[in-house]
């Protein structure tokens, strides 16, 4: 079954407000979004970042469909500082499913609403 619930330890960040999402939220993935991850390029190296993405995100926004958020923390890449994404689907007020997750172009969240920052901006983040 492509989307049963698998469950993680991960944890998303304690600076997020509890508006967002609920502090004993459950993380799971679906082996839909296991294949997913796993069929890009750099998949393997996604994987392992997700838990620091959530733990420590930049920013959130609202994605495209209503219960979805994108969870982003800028990070290297190549030579440059790029949003790492993770994108999420609330189930219900204490499940969080993990989509996907890729690197972004900047100019890929600019059509979406923030709901969070940190108060620092990506620029501000040193190679």
């Amino acid at each position: 079954m492509p989307d049963e619930l698998i469950g993680t330890d991960f944890i998303v960040s304690d600076s997020v407000p509890p508006a967002l999402y609920s502090r004993d939220l459950k993380i799971c993935l679906t082996r839909r979004s296991l294949k997913h991850i796993a069929e890009k390029a750099d998949g393997r190296k996604l994987f392992k970042l997700i838990p620091l993405i959530l733990r420590d995100c930049h920013a959130i926004y609202s994605g495209s469909k209503d219960n979805r958020l994108i969870i982003a923390r800028w990070m290297l890449a190549d030579t440059n500082i790029k949003p790492h994404i993770v994108s999420a689907e609330i189930m219900d007020s204490n499940t969080l499913i993990i989509v996907t997750a890729f690197v972004a172009k900047q100019k890929y969240l600019k059509n979406f609403k923030i709901l969070w920052r940190t108060a620092y901006p990506p620029s501000a983040y040193s190679l």
